[in-house]
């Protein structure tokens, strides 16, 4: 129970953070040339309803975001996935989130956390 606290706790002090860069406009398109500094995973088995929570919170922070589903995360590269401040996950059945993305995506995923994405 304490760690779920934790880890809420953790994730709206580190959406705090990357808001200081705000614009007017939060949702920043995936292929756009300016990067946003939040991406939002909305990918297979995420819970539709945990997406807009998110994406709500971040809009109304005023926090520029970018959505991604599996197939975009899955051609995503680990030097692009860098290049964001934030990957927020939201909830949804995990199994299924796992099974859209490709064992090489994980391990992506996995290294950019290594290497400084929150």
């Amino acid at each position: 129970m304490r760690h779920g606290i934790f880890v809420r706790c953790v994730a709206f002090m580190a959406l705090g953070a990357c808001g200081c860069n705000r614009a007017a406009e939060s949702g920043v398109p995936l292929d756009s040339e300016t990067r946003a500094p939040v991406l939002l995973f909305a990918g297979s088995g995420t819970s539709p309803n945990d997406v807009v929570a998110v994406a709500s919170i971040l809009n109304a922070q005023q926090i520029r975001y970018s959505t991604v589903n599996s197939s975009q995360m899955n051609e995503m590269s680990e030097s692009r996935l860098r290049s964001y401040q934030l990957l927020i996950i939201p909830g949804g059945n995990y199994v299924a989130i796992g099974k859209g993305l490709r064992p090489s995506t994980t391990a992506k995923i996995h290294d950019a956390v290594h290497n400084g994405l929150n």
